[in-house]
């Protein structure tokens, strides 16, 4: 009766020794299967990141060209008028205290093609009145 106990007893422990073996390859495949899957995710997501990039690298230089292109046509800034109001009022007493329009141009700072032009529209306004 007593080998009877002894064979029960190895029939358990070898039974116990082969379902660890099984629980132990199962987990085995099922680790290698989750491995090839996250593996393959990582390359989709790896290539993803790569197409990203590179259209991330095609959108700067874009930027860059338009920004270039953008600055070309920016319009030159007008011209300040040369005689104001108060230049203006001061060339025509200076002409009227006989200086002439070069004397009022090197004075007032202003081009003398400015002061030919006032003088002139001034002649005509004093005329028609």
């Amino acid at each position: 009766m007593n080998w009877i106990l002894s064979l029960v007893s190895l029939g358990a422990t070898l039974s116990g020794i082969l379902a660890c073996l099984y629980l132990f390859v199962a987990v085995k495949r099922e680790t290698a299967v989750l491995r090839s899957r996250s593996d393959a995710r990582i390359a989709q997501l790896e290539e993803a990141v790569a197409a990203l990039a590179a259209k991330l690298d095609a959108q700067s230089v874009e930027w860059r060209e338009a920004a270039d292109r953008a600055s070309l046509f920016v319009p030159p800034l007008a011209p300040s008028s040369g005689l104001n109001l108060t230049k203006r009022s001061h060339a025509l007493k200076m002409h009227r205290l006989g200086e002439g329009p070069e004397q009022i141009a090197r004075a007032l700072g202003v081009p003398k093609n400015e002061v030919d032009l006032l003088l002139r529209v001034q002649q005509v306004v004093v005329s028609s009145v």
